[in-house]
């Protein structure tokens, strides 16, 4: 039997898939780059309201213009509203 769900439950699963996608994407830069474990890491959400930058990344849907930067965990992290994620660290190790 199919589960039908609100459109309003939709939104949200959809919203909260995208959150973890953009987490996983910077996270996961940081691991492969430095080397480190994810759990070495702060929380993202220290350096950055990860719900805002959803909303930001999600209306600019393949936007060449747009370019998002912040620092977190001694880098600057670059994200491109065509979904490109890249780190640049300050001091080459993580925390």
């Amino acid at each position: 039997m199919d589960t039908i769900v609100s459109e309003s439950e939709y939104y949200s699963m959809m919203r909260q898939m995208v959150d973890e996608e953009i987490v996983f994407k910077i996270i996961g830069q940081f691991t492969e780059l430095e080397g480190c474990d994810f759990t070495e890491l702060p929380p993202l959400q220290e350096s950055v309201n990860v719900d805002a930058l959803e909303s930001l990344l999600t209306r600019a849907d393949g936007n060449q213009n747009l370019l998002v930067q912040f620092e977190y965990n001694d880098a600057v992290v670059s994200l491109t509203g065509e979904g490109s994620v890249l780190v640049h660290p300050l001091d080459g190790h993580c925390e």
